[in-house]
C-alpha cells in the first residue's frame, strides 16, 4: 500500500483511487476500501498539502431582485434596440414581436 500510495509511482492519491490502483495490480482483501482511505487519511505529506479553509463558514444571504421582472424588461430593451438595428440595417423599418 505504500509502494502504490507514495513510492516512485505513487501520486499521493485518494482512498478509493488507490485502492482501485493496488486492485489493478492484482491484491484484494476484504478490508481493502477501509484500510486505503484510512491509509491516505494518516499521511503526512497528503495533510500538509491539504486544501486549506482559510476562512470560517457563514450563513448565506440570499439575493433577491428588486422588482421581480427587472431582468425582463431590460432583456427585452436590449432584443428591441438589436431587432431595430437590424431591421432598419436590411431595409424595412417596422418592428414586429
Amino acid at each position: 500500500m505504500e509502494e502504490a500510495h507514495s513510492g516512485v509511482c505513487g501520486a499521493h492519491q485518494s482512498g478509493p483511487k488507490l485502492h482501485f490502483r493496488i486492485k489493478r495490480m492484482g491484491y484484494y482483501w476484504p478490508t481493502m476500501v477501509k484500510d486505503c482511505i484510512d491509509y491516505a487519511k494518516r499521511c503526512q505529506a497528503c495533510q500538509f498539502h491539504a486544501n486549506l479553509i482559510h476562512q470560517p463558514p457563514e450563513p448565506l444571504h440570499p439575493t433577491v431582485a428588486s422588482w421581480p421582472f427587472d431582468a425582463w424588461v431590460w432583456m427585452l430593451w436590449a432584443y428591441d434596440k438589436v431587432l431595430r438595428r437590424s431591421l432598419i440595417h436590411f431595409g424595412c423599418n417596422r418592428l414586429f414581436l
